[in-house]
């Protein structure tokens, strides 16, 4: 028979795995859900601001949203 202090102990430590698989999980599912840019595709809009600025159109700071928001 499992003691209370056993019980207590195996209690915990499968919170903690469950906690951790879920911390991997909320992890997961919050890079897929971040927009993010490859390689190429980084590229290709580092280009195309370029090209933007030196044909005289030049970003603006967005009033609305994070600073740092721009386009």
């Amino acid at each position: 028979m499992v003691s209370s202090d056993e019980h207590d102990e195996n209690a915990a430590a499968g919170s903690r795995v469950h906690r951790t698989v879920t911390e991997t999980s909320d992890d997961d599912t919050a890079m897929r859900n971040t927009a993010s840019t490859s390689g190429g595709d980084y590229a290709a809009v580092v280009v195309e601001a370029v090209r933007a600025i030196n044909h005289g159109i030049f970003p603006e700071r967005i009033a609305q949203g994070s600073s740092g928001s721009y386009f």
